[in-house]
């Protein structure tokens, strides 16, 4: 009897995004253009200058698969303005008794913003539609020849973090000037292409997706809603880690430990049960136990794809640099990532809340419920932007070399 082909991820590939980041679109396709919205600055970091903000060749990021540049004027306002431009074929879907013949672009845009929100560690937003265009049409634009839409900003309703005030910081050395913003970020034109290819490619490409999605969701809600957006980001890793690891079990020596089966044992020796057979009845009773529970997919796959890197990705805000000091992670890493999934289950099964602390490092100003738990040396979660740090790494890493 000829055993049935596993069904791999692979074989699933069937958001509009990665049609559309694998196939080669036609001249008769339409254009279709896009703005985004940047809760911080991006820039062309292939092209050499002194300035990226006095440089127009700095403003593409890139021009294929689609075209993606800065519209800002100036370059560096907050947030920054994005035009994504694509073309898109007509296609019919047909599910069920259902068929629908669409360009499917809005789907294709949101998906790209939250890739790019993965790719560059910050919230990218789309802020709406602004041309439709046919190749046939007599107003129809060639690459590179769309221009900014003026006053669209103010006619939208545009998601992005709100801006903490810059402050003027005046000490015996004098007077300096401190920027609240995220750090600029620099693009390579072919370093994005080679991710997103990488990303449709993958043999787990739609459940790389859907942690882009829900890590897209994380950093919408990182400001605003922080105790949501920290269990979000832990469902960002769910999701991978749960298919990667779908088929991960323990072996029979890692369960039948002389530790796990000292009360068992005590047990079957009382009615006489020899030795031998004793580890056989323990071994049937954790049969349900063998697969890997999602704690622990979700810890194995931070610490094989995050431990080692997570500290050579930059914090979001420059303040949480040399505020991570007042809740240092500990030098286990392990430990660290336990506390955040137990965190994370004792807000959400045993009706706590994660510690404000968490917020540490979003600008200088510490709130008091803060400083008295620093005080009380409750500190046992790693902060917010040190575990988007992880994540982010770990789905990077995962990215790009699994």
């Amino acid at each position: 009897m000829k055993k049935k082909a596993k069904k791999t991820s692979s074989a699933l590939h069937d958001h509009h995004v990665f049609a559309f980041l694998g196939s080669k679109v036609t001249q008769g396709s339409r254009l279709n253009e896009y703005r985004l919205l940047v809760s911080g600055t991006l820039y062309n970091s292939a092209i050499q200058t002194s300035d990226f903000t006095k440089s127009d060749a700095t403003r593409w990021l890139c021009t294929t698969p689609f075209s993606l540049h800065v519209v800002s004027r100036p370059f560096d306002s907050y947030p920054q303005e994005l035009a994504l431009t694509f073309r898109t074929s007509c296609k019919t879907e047909t599910r069920g008794l259902f068929t629908t013949s669409s360009h499917f672009d809005s789907e294709i845009a949101n998906d790209l913003a939250a890739l790019l929100t993965l790719y560059s560690r910050r919230l990218i937003t789309v802020l709406g539609k602004t041309r439709e265009t046919e190749a046939s049409d007599k107003h129809y634009l060639p690459k590179g020849a769309q221009g900014g839409a003026t006053n669209f900003f103010n006619e939208q309703t545009p998601i992005y973090w709100e801006r903490s005030p810059a402050r003027l910081i005046t000490t015996q050395s004098g007077t300096a000037f401190h920027s609240t913003d995220p750090a600029a970020v620099g693009i390579k034109p072919k370093d994005l292409t080679h991710f997103l290819k990488r990303v449709a490619q993958h043999s787990h490409a739609n459940e790389i997706l859907e942690a882009a999605r829900q890590y897209h969701f994380a950093l919408r809600l990182l400001k605003a809603h922080p105790e949501v957006s920290y269990p979000t980001l832990i469902s960002a890793i769910e999701t991978l880690a749960n298919s990667v690891y779908a088929d991960k079990e323990f072996t029979a020596k890692e369960i039948a430990t002389p530790e796990r089966m000292q009360e068992f044992s005590k047990a079957a020796n009382a009615h006489g049960i020899a030795k031998k057979t004793i580890r056989q009845l323990y071994l049937i009773a954790q049969k349900n136990s063998r697969k890997w529970s999602i704690g622990q997919k979700f810890r194995h796959f931070l610490t094989v794809f995050g431990k080692e890197v997570h500290t050579k990705m930059p914090y979001i805000f420059p303040d949480a640099e040399h505020q991570e000091q007042l809740v240092p992670p500990n030098e286990n890493f392990a430990k660290d990532i336990k506390n955040v999934y137990g965190s994370r289950s004792a807000a959400s099964h045993g009706g706590g809340a994660f510690p404000p602390y968490i917020t540490i490092g979003f600008e200088q100003r510490i709130e008091i419920a803060t400083v008295q738990k620093l005080i009380e040396g409750k500190t046992n979660c790693p902060t917010l932007l040190w575990f988007e740090r992880v994540v982010a790494s770990s789905l990077h890493i995962f990215i790009l070399q699994h």
